[in-house]
């Protein structure tokens, strides 16, 4: 099964819809071979993670698109159904005693994979590496529609590439085993990263490295040493080797971006998307448009407010935007209230790898709908069931 979660990354977007059904046989045969135990807190966890998708289906009452409020609904599956496999699977003596093993295995599987994506990235780019820079807005098309049999929108591989990235630091900080392994994964990690420039993410992966590494080092001074070093060893290299990213960094700060859309600006684009989706959330505050109407509500503004954003098809780019235009600040408050939780589970189990990619996937969640497309639905339920449900710690207090 671990195997299965370990090849996540060289998988086809295709072949990815089918780890759902997978994952979930595969914890239902091992449960039914191994010793069962009752863990009361596995039962809130699994009410508590899928109220996300809950709120999704109660929208569809609402909604007038039943069609498009069905499809946006199976894309959204694994946030059900991965926590309903994993709660079976917690449900076993063996999953929980041998956790240790299994949560090794997954990871060194995980980045080992990840670091294999990482070097057909840069397969793909070196071609379009001319006069001592990347042209990074060529790499991002080739990857979207000609990435061997991976093609996909960047920042869904760039998000594995950073979750790698935190799996290896916090890999780093644990054992001296594979440290080659970690610190050459992480070098192409890192590299690949930059290339493929989507800011969220490069964003996401520094805050969630930082807390691994102020939470499990003693000396926080020489590791705030090294942080530094290593940011400006980026800077650095985007500066002499990918001048295109740090072009997309430095338009955040340029106010030009915001008084206009900009076509060739994603910051700028960004903005007018988020001027729609307050705008459309203050008139139906409550409990918003239904999941099949958000589409064709928001095309609506476009075409008011900027019609530039109507060549392509949209969504608010913003997951906390994305919930309140479906389920209304009522919703809204809820998927807060949810994640809140689980911050505090992670902070009171000391399962800092746990609070570091739950961080990861919400700085992530600002500025794109991570939880509306398949694959972002499947790593932020996958990842976050993988450290939610396996606990040592309450499954030896329960059972004494």
């Amino acid at each position: 099964m671990f195997s299965v979660i370990g090849v996540i990354p060289i998988l086809s977007f295709n072949i990815k819809a089918y780890i759902i059904p997978v994952l979930l046989i595969l914890a239902v045969i091992y449960a039914c071979m191994g010793r069962q135990v009752f863990l009361k807190i596995n039962c809130r966890r699994l009410f508590v993670f899928s109220t996300v998708f809950i709120l999704y289906l109660i929208s569809l009452i609402y909604t007038s698109n039943l069609q498009e409020g069905l499809s946006s609904i199976s894309s959204r599956l694994p946030l059900i159904f991965l926590p309903i496999t994993f709660f079976i699977l917690s449900s076993t003596e063996g999953y929980q005693t041998n956790n240790a093993e299994h949560k090794n295995y997954w990871i060194n599987t995980f980045t080992l994979f990840s670091s294999i994506l990482g070097i057909l990235i840069l397969i793909k780019s070196f071609p379009f590496f001319s006069n001592g820079k990347f042209e990074v807005n060529l790499i991002v098309a080739t990857i979207e529609k000609n990435f061997f049999w991976l093609s996909d929108h960047p920042i869904y591989i760039t998000l594995i590439l950073g979750l790698a990235a935190i799996l290896g630091v916090y890999q780093l900080t644990r054992t001296s085993n594979l440290r080659i392994f970690y610190f050459a994964a992480l070098s192409i990690l890192v590299f690949a990263i930059i290339i493929l420039a989507r800011k969220g993410v490069m964003l996401a992966t520094t805050l969630g490295c930082i807390i691994i590494l102020l939470k499990t080092t003693k000396s926080k001074l020489k590791t705030l040493g090294n942080l530094i070093l290593v940011g400006i060893a980026v800077i650095g290299f985007m500066y002499l080797f990918s001048a295109d990213s740090l072009k997309r960094i430095n338009e955040v700060f340029d106010k030009k971006v915001y008084a206009e859309t900009l076509n060739q600006s994603s910051t700028s684009m960004r903005f007018q998307i988020y001027k729609c989706g307050i705008i459309l959330i203050g008139e139906r505050p409550v409990f918003g448009y239904g999941i099949g109407d958000v589409k064709e509500t928001l095309r609506s503004c476009y075409k008011e407010n900027a019609p530039e954003l109507l060549l392509e098809n949209y969504n608010s780019h913003n997951q906390y935007i994305g919930i309140a235009l479906t389920a209304g600040l009522v919703g809204l408050a809820i998927f807060i209230s949810i994640n809140f939780w689980l911050i505090t589970q992670f902070i009171g189990n000391k399962n800092f790898l746990g609070l570091s990619i739950l961080s990861f996937f919400l700085v992530c969640m600002l500025f794109e709908n991570i939880l509306e497309r398949q694959n972002g639905a499947i790593l932020y339920s996958l990842f976050i069931c993988l450290l939610l449900f396996s606990n040592n710690k309450t499954f030896n207090k329960e059972q004494q």
